[in-house]
């Protein structure tokens, strides 16, 4: 009788109706539960209040053995709020399992990285893939790195050395992956002083719940540097982990392949009732290529044309015979010849040529050897020797999580740079990047209609003070000559040392308020306050942060830069008919470094139309974007970069893209996108002349490029077997010289095919073609002796075993 009079004593619908049901609930009092909540339902629960009450008639239903409807209400609650955390303590597991298997299926279509917000990935107002953790489990992926030769619109090519990886998005080619944004939850991971996306094997596979690629300019959510895309890596909640009751949870991998390569992988994560705490760790190492068989790394003496590399012909740009500039530079008439090569002149004297001798080629030869030789049969070793590592801590209190996280990759420098000038000795050429983080986040639903979040975060970058280049400067690179030889110089090994450190704080607050279904606005604010430093600090002796200077700064004041950035962006999403969405969106970025320099102020505007009738979905966006120079490239220099350029401006980039979704059944979809792009203020390496006549590369803001494709996915399934294929086409071309920019494929394809079998077992099988690649002299971009690559097909498989113990 008293529940019977609670429960038509009851006539508003509010958090006091919702406390009454669970009441009911706790007393076994099903019905009367079914009772209040479903009248309130219909009624007046806002929609807080209705995850609530979906929650409870679903474990009512479960509780009735009513698992159809039970089904239904969790699937109810996940519409409202897709991204629903179960109690892993109260609920029952059996409502746990079927809400995240639910959570599973509909989160393959969900992305939050194009509007900062979860959203359906066909909706969305940008061309997106997403990689989840069952595809990277079942592909066999052991890095992220592999990860890009399976995607749509990448031109991956594999380099090790400083840059690991080029990845080349949507046809744009620069010489570091610095025009994509790369996030790990949001949180950005592009070094401070070069912007470049360090993509090695550093990052770990066990915390990832998914990778969302973004295509095409997103600077209108993300500011400088979106250029050309953005990759979040989303990682699971620390919840995420437990199944169950549990209050600890393992999840390790370790790998042992070919190279002597070792990969110790894994996250732990435990819980009490308030708090929870995940460590995720990466360990990775591997002896490498062993490239010392090809010529550009073998230092094969035998085998080196001495005439080739070391006569001087030729005139130079004024006219003026090149050989008889080196004699007047160096004074080599006045020295005996002893045979070693010989001079011609034309009838004024002049020297024209000056060729090497037989007895030139043998002394070069010896000269070389006693250096790089210094013990009979001794060939100088290649460094291919990698370790990173990976480390990063994280707790969650509620709506609130705050970490620690830091990674550090120490690679060899080949094959990045030849023998030309470096060698590679072991431990003597390495490149080695540490970047730390601490980063805290917060974010909550205020009211049923407004969402806010908060990320705060302070990262340190730093090049390692052990990176190190051993230079070489003998016969064999032309880096001494015939007057050395004359002299009987003994070539030299010089090593280099380089240092670099930089600081960024970031805060970033934003509000979602959605008064609507077919209505939300997004809003926020960034702000970034950092030290760079503008060039490496150098030396001939180790620790070069104590030992080492900046004896070439062509800049006034400290080796740091201290600039603000300031972000103000706001994007509108309205749904004028069920099957039509517009989004409109703007962005504002005000950069100030030091007293008087920075970029000032720039906008960069998106709009899109999403038409989805039926089983179609249409897409037509328009979006700008621009790239700040980097510190690096304003103010760096290497040895063969020796002029900076402090006034570089920054690149931007006009976007127009349509593509089509089109669900034929529920086994069988395909979509299609097409784009063109136009860059204007395009950063390149320029080789420019000093003073002196000598030459070097700089950065310049010179080039303009149009840059036009294709990219489609067809996936397919057929009883338990799925199939996924995608196709790239791309027209990249230099404005200025009508070239085709270089090292980028016209055609790719790839087909991946899963298939599980006898319960424990799975077979996918990936195939990679890449179409041919021009390089070389008839193509905007590169000096590469090659001027075609062959086409290439990569065959993949992968048997996964699982749950067979």
């Amino acid at each position: 009788m008293f529940a019977n009079s609670l429960l038509f004593a009851q006539t508003n619908c509010d958090w006091s109706t919702i406390d009454d049901a669970s009441e009911n609930y706790k007393i076994g009092n099903f019905n009367q539960v079914i009772t209040l909540l479903e009248k309130c339902l219909s009624e007046g629960f806002n929609e807080k209040q209705k995850v609530q009450a979906y929650r409870l008639l679903a474990k009512t239903r479960f509780a009735l053995d009513q698992d159809s409807t039970a089904t239904a209400s969790i699937s109810e609650l996940l519409k409202i709020d897709p991204q629903f955390q179960p109690d892993y303590l109260s609920d029952s597991p059996k409502f746990i399992s079927i809400l995240n298997s639910i959570k599973d299926k509909n989160n393959a279509l969900l992305v939050t990285s194009v509007s900062k917000k979860a959203e359906n990935i066909n909706e969305a107002s940008a061309t997106v893939v997403v990689i989840t953790e069952k595809d990277i489990r079942e592909r066999g992926y052991s890095n992220i790195e592999e990860i890009f030769y399976d995607l749509p619109g990448f031109d991956a090519i594999r380099g090790r050395g400083p840059g690991y990886s080029l990845l080349y998005q949507r046809g744009y080619r620069s010489i570091s992956n610095d025009r994509t944004i790369l996030l790990i939850d949001g949180i950005e991971e592009n070094d401070l002083a070069s912007d470049n996306m360090p993509i090695s094997r550093q990052y770990p596979l066990s915390h990832i719940k998914r990778i969302e690629y973004v295509y095409g300019p997103t600077s209108t959510m993300y500011g400088a540097n979106a250029f050309i895309g953005v990759i979040n890596i989303v990682t699971k909640s620390n919840e995420e982990y437990f199944s169950g009751k549990n209050k600890l949870a393992v999840r390790a991998k370790i790998d042992y392949g070919s190279m002597n390569t070792r990969t110790v992988d894994a996250t732990i994560s435990g819980r009490s009732k308030k708090i929870s705490v995940s460590v995720t760790g990466r360990y990775f190492a591997s002896n490498g290529l062993d490239i010392s068989a090809y010529n550009e790394w073998d230092f094969n003496l035998s085998e080196t044309d001495y005439a080739a590399v070391m006569d001087i012909s030729g005139e130079n740009t004024e006219g003026g015979y090149l050989a008889q500039d080196y004699i007047d530079n160096t004074g080599l008439d006045t020295l005996d010849a002893q045979g070693l090569y010989t001079i011609t002149r034309n009838s004024s004297n002049i020297a024209t040529d000056i060729n090497l001798s037989t007895a030139g080629t043998n002394r070069a030869h010896l000269s070389d050897s006693s250096v790089l030789y210094p013990q009979s049969g001794l060939h100088p070793s290649v460094e291919k020797n990698d370790r990173n590592w990976f480390l990063k801590a994280r707790m969650q209190v509620g709506k609130f999580s705050v970490g620690i996280q830091s990674w550090k990759t120490d690679e060899g420098l080949a094959p990045w740079y030849t023998n030309t000038l470096f060698l590679f000795r072991e431990n003597r050429s390495r490149w080695i990047a540490w970047n730390s983080m601490v980063y805290a986040n917060y974010e909550n639903a205020i009211s049923d209609k407004i969402y806010f979040t908060n990320i705060l975060s302070y990262r340190i970058h730093e090049i390692d003070g052990n990176t190190s280049f051993e230079l070489y400067s003998g016969y064999l690179n032309n880096k001494t000559s015939f007057a050395n030889l004359a002299n009987n110089d003994i070539p030299t090994i010089r090593t280099i040392y380089y240092y670099r450190t930089s600081n960024q704080l970031r805060n970033e607050t934003r509000f979602t308020y959605t008064p609507s279904k077919n209505f939300d606005i997004l809003a926020g604010v960034e702000l970034r306050s950092s030290m760079i430093q503008g060039d490496y600090i150098k030396s001939g002796e180790e620790n070069p942060d104590e030992t080492g200077n900046m004896t070439s700064q062509s800049y006034l004041g400290t080796a740091h830069f201290r600039s603000f950035d300031l972000g103000i962006f706001s994007q509108l999403s309205y749904k004028i008919m069920s099957d039509l969405k517009f989004t409109l969106g703007g962005r504002g970025d005000y950069n100030k470094i030091r007293t008087t320099g920075g970029y000032g102020f720039v906008f960069n505007p998106r709009a899109v139309m999403v038409y989805t009738p039926g089983n179609f979905i249409f897409k037509a966006i328009y979006s700008e974007a621009f790239k700040d120079a980097s510190y690096l490239q304003r103010y760096s220099t290497s040895e063969s970069r020796l002029l900076n350029n402090p006034n570089l401006q920054p690149e931007k980039v006009k976007n127009l893209e349509a593509s089509a979704y089109w669900k034929i059944n529920d086994d069988l979809n395909f979509n299609i996108a097409g784009y063109s792009a136009y860059y204007s203020n395009a950063i390149k390496s320029v080789t420019v002349t000093l003073e002196d006549g000598s030459q070097t590369e700089q950065f310049q803001a010179v080039g303009s490029q149009t840059i036009r494709g294709l990219q489609s996915e067809l996936n397919y399934k057929i009883r338990n077997f799925n199939f996924y294929a995608n196709y790239t086409y791309t027209l990249p071309i230099d404005d200025e010289t009508g070239l085709m920019i270089s090292d980028i494929a016209t055609h790719k394809a790839n087909l991946i095919a899963n298939a599980p079998f006898y319960k424990y077992f799975n077979l996918n099988v990936r195939t990679n073609y890449v179409g041919v690649r021009n390089s070389g002299i008839n193509t905007s971009g590169s000096k590469n002796p090659i001027t075609e690559f062959d086409p290439i097909v990569i065959l993949n498989s992968t048997l996964l075993v699982s749950n067979y113990i």
